[in-house]
């Protein structure tokens, strides 16, 4: 279970852990990321009339509202979190490996392989891309003045925050720059593990209950309808199986509500600023924006394809319980079997908000309507 260590250590970080809550840090760092955004939207009222920088302001404001709704979201539902953390622990440890078909260990350990990369590739990649834009406006700097940055050529550059906020002064010092600069520096913290560390955690949850899906579907392919307790064992499985996907979307739902509308968002923004970066002569601000428009997409896609994984899996194990021979056997056994059979007829879904389903076709569709938005900007602006 080291991927579930992984994440454990990543979400830790914000006193997120479900087991190991630490509502004192979770307070400091929803404290300071509220007052940050407060700045931000103060800085968007107050150059409301100026398009471009309107753009830019959101395309930082967007990402990090939605990190703050979804760490509220995911405070709030963390007892539903909790309880399929514990299931899954649960079952791997009554798991007995010795006693699992080769086939079922290579689907297992296809699953395993599949979290594991997700997870380490998202989160650095979330992780490079967090600290490539905050270090923008240094990187820039040290260009402009040469690799050199001093009171002497102080004057070449301007006091330019990797955030945009409102301060309510004027930056006229370099002391102060210096300063304002690392205290927005617990933003990088805040916006990789908000935003990619759920995003794992929720990728390792699916993809487990995919395996135990995947179990299932073995052992009823294989099982001796005639015996009651192993039919008995089976149906017990099955139901605790369905229990925990279903508390899963039921946790996540709401957080991946707000993970569409602001991807959506995000990546029509970001893609607008790398089609501008080059013709302006901005080639920071381009590799800057190409990395983070690739992560958003990256993690979307997993989000979409951990769902189809999610709906395959499920779907093949109504499909086991169907190609058994169930209609053969006393009414007794059958009965079971059929309640198997009639929950698992609808396959189980991850999903935003109930209603929008997460597969390979949705990731498609967001990509389609966040070029469509990119389109209507670059033609309004």
């Amino acid at each position: 279970m080291d991927i579930i260590v992984w994440n454990r250590r990543i979400i830790s970080a914000l006193g997120l852990w479900p087991t190991d809550r630490n509502d004192f840090k979770l307070f400091l760092y929803v404290f300071y990321l509220t007052i940050h955004c407060f700045l931000q939207y103060a800085d968007l009222v107050k150059y409301i009339n100026e398009p471009k920088h309107v753009i830019a302001n959101l395309t930082e404001n967007s990402i990090l509202t939605m990190v703050l709704c979804k760490i509220i979201v995911y405070r709030l539902n963390e007892n539903k979190i909790c309880q399929v953390l514990e299931t899954i622990m649960r079952g791997h440890k009554d798991v007995n490996v010795s006693k699992r078909s080769s086939n079922e260990l290579l689907i297992s350990s296809k699953y395993i392989k599949m979290a594991n990369t997700f997870v380490k590739t998202t989160f650095t990649l979330h992780c490079l891309s967090s600290i490539l834009y905050y270090l923008k406006p240094f990187i820039d700097i040290m260009i402009s003045s040469n690799g050199t940055f001093s009171r002497k050529n102080e004057s070449l550059t301007t006091y330019r925050l990797p955030y945009r906020i409102n301060l309510f002064f004027e930056i006229s010092e370099l002391s102060t720059y210096v300063l304002v600069y690392l205290c927005q520096a617990p933003i990088v913290l805040i916006v990789t593990v908000g935003s990619a560390g759920m995003d794992c955690l929720l990728v390792t949850l699916t993809l487990h209950i995919c395996d135990r899906f995947s179990e299932l579907a073995d052992a009823a392919r294989k099982i001796n309808l005639v015996n009651r307790r192993a039919v008995g064992s089976l149906v017990n499985h099955h139901v605790r199986v369905m229990r925990t996907a279903k508390t899963l979307d039921a946790a996540f739902n709401v957080i991946m509500l707000l993970q569409l509308l602001g991807f959506t968002l995000i990546l029509c923004l970001a893609g607008y600023n790398v089609t501008l970066s080059p013709a302006a002569g901005q080639y920071t601000h381009l590799l800057t924006f190409l990395m983070y428009t690739s992560t958003m997409a990256l993690i979307l896609f997993e989000c979409c394809f951990v769902g189809e994984c999610l709906i395959t899996e499920s779907s093949n194990l109504h499909d086991a319980f169907y190609n058994n021979k169930w209609y053969d056997i006393l009414p007794t056994y059958s009965r079971l079997v059929i309640l198997c059979m009639t929950e698992a007829r609808r396959p189980i879904r991850l999903t935003a908000g109930t209603f929008y389903v997460f597969s390979l076709s949705s990731f498609s569709d967001v990509l389609k309507s966040a070029v469509a938005y990119l389109s209507l900007l670059q033609k309004l602006v």
